[in-house]
């Protein structure tokens, strides 16, 4: 699935112009999950990631918090901010 369709237009959440970027991220398809809470978990998965943040495909994008951790299939736990929000997925940074 392409970001553009995800997403749409590219654009900023916090008013700051984007850059494109310098590398593309290669396309994946890893199942993850986000943390919430230690009771709240939401099912996704990892259309892309590098070492600076990731594409999330999540069932339900409304009410996704601004900051949250992603578990990777491996068990790694990082936290995350989301940079844009789409249809189906968010972009986040990993902060």
């Amino acid at each position: 699935m392409s970001i553009f369709r995800i997403f749409g237009k590219r654009q900023s959440t916090d008013g700051v112009a984007l850059r494109g970027r310098q590398d593309e991220r290669p396309r994946i398809s890893l199942d993850a999950k986000i943390i919430l809470s230690p009771r709240k978990v939401i099912k996704c998965s990892i259309a892309n990631i590098d070492g600076t943040g990731a594409i999330l495909i999540v069932p339900i994008v409304l009410g996704l918090p601004t900051e949250f951790h992603l578990q990777e299939n491996s068990g790694r736990t990082r936290p995350v901010r989301v940079l844009r929000r789409g249809v189906s997925g968010v972009a986040v940074k990993f902060v």
